[in-house]
């Protein structure tokens, strides 16, 4: 390699070890022995290019004609020391929205000739970037969920399954009862989601408005969105139906403190809630009533993407929880902790200019794999509108 691509493999080192203290500050926690042990393999081998480059640079300059130095890098994939560090290098320098809600697959190449599928970014005078949308960001983080470890397809995470755990009265001299736990598993199975982008040589070549750069964006956010589904859908399959709504379209003031009363005390420290913004929305147009007398009403201060709290507890809204429609599970309310997530690969993403390449076409290809799931139901509980 010449300087130039020296110092670029030496800046994707600082970056790959710089995404690992990233990812325990967002999962706000210190980094373990092992992600500390690869950061200074990482910081070594960045210093070892640096002085490879240093060298090279000094050879050069007793060289008499000078060679070209424009060559350039193109990383082909994320190694899988730094899967996250698409994602949060994307946190530190783009727009705060990290997800984006799902549609249908947009299934094209990328072109000039139709507007849409890429055209629009080639006009001459035109803006230089692409305004993403702002969109909610994973839930995976905010509600706390257990990660769970492992290799391979499949982990079974043991549960324990016991309802009954009281000591018995036992008479003098009488025999004591035995007990022991009921234990049970609960499978975590990754299911890899993907996808891929095939740009034309035209449109890379003239487009003027960081096309790569924002579809890097995109498919950051919609990597937090897929999420941000599964989780719901896990949350709305397996937790526990513990409450059915008066009315199929809204939700009464008096639906709020029975939804938190059937989760159980123990489950209730650390608890919050997951509710689709027009759910939130509904409880917030109550304008009086006694169920928010001794609790703080969801108004006020609390509106406008503030801080949300629902009797006392924390209020986090999803495009992805049902609207509140007929028989809709429109409310959650649990110990988020107990629910487990594992990730196997995290993001990873290739620029590939081989598979197309009798049309000269880039194809980006991305994917990951990821599973949720509820160990207590008991810890979870939601609310179901009447028909």
């Amino acid at each position: 390699m010449n300087p130039q691509e020296l110092r670029v493999a030496m800046s994707n080192k600082a970056e790959e070890a710089r995404a690992l203290y990233d990812v325990a500050k967002t999962q706000d926690r210190s980094v373990t022995p092992e992600e500390e042990t690869l950061y200074r393999s990482l910081v070594d081998e960045a210093k070892g290019l640096r002085a490879e480059a240093e060298r090279l640079e000094e050879l050069e300059g007793f060289t008499a004609v000078a060679k070209p130095q424009n060559a350039q890098y193109h990383p082909t994939t994320i190694t899988k020391d730094a899967e996250k560090s698409l994602y949060f290098r994307y946190l530190r320098t783009g727009d705060a929205g990290v997800a984006s809600e799902l549609r249908a697959y947009n299934n094209t190449d990328m072109n000039e000739t139709t507007p849409a599928d890429g055209g629009v970014v080639v006009p001459v005078g035109m803006v230089q970037n692409i305004k993403a949308r702002r969109d909610e960001s994973s839930l995976v983080p905010k509600l706390g969920l257990t990660l769970v470890p492992g290799k391979g397809l499949t982990v079974n995470y043991p549960i324990d399954a016991e309802d009954d755990l009281l000591f018995t009265s036992v008479a003098e001299a009488g025999t004591i009862n035995q007990d022991a736990p009921a234990l049970a598993n609960k499978a975590f199975t990754l299911v890899k989601y993907a996808k891929f982008i095939t740009l034309t040589w035209e449109l890379l070549r003239d487009e003027d408005v960081k096309l790569e750069a924002f579809l890097t964006n995109w498919v950051a956010r919609g990597w937090a969105a897929t999420l941000n589904q599964l989780l719901v859908t896990e949350a709305l399959a397996n937790g526990t139906a513990s409450q059915t709504l008066g009315s199929p379209t809204a939700i009464a003031a008096a639906d709020i403190p029975i939804l938190v009363g059937k989760l159980l005390p123990e489950y209730q420290e650390g608890a919050q809630w997951l509710m689709h913004p027009t759910a939130y929305a509904t409880i917030s147009s109550i304008a009086s009533s006694s169920v928010f007398t001794f609790a703080p009403h969801p108004g006020g201060d609390l509106a406008g993407g503030g801080s949300a709290m629902l009797w006392g507890f924390p209020v986090n809204q999803s495009s992805y929880m049902p609207t509140t429609a007929a028989s809709a599970k429109s409310m959650v309310f649990g110990n988020f902790n107990f629910m487990g997530f594992r990730e196997g690969t995290t993001l990873q993403t290739i620029r590939d200019p081989f598979t197309a390449i009798s049309t000269g076409n880039v194809r980006l290809w991305f994917w990951f794999d990821a599973v949720f799931g509820v160990l207590q139901p008991e810890a979870i509980r939601y609310a179901t509108q009447s028909t």
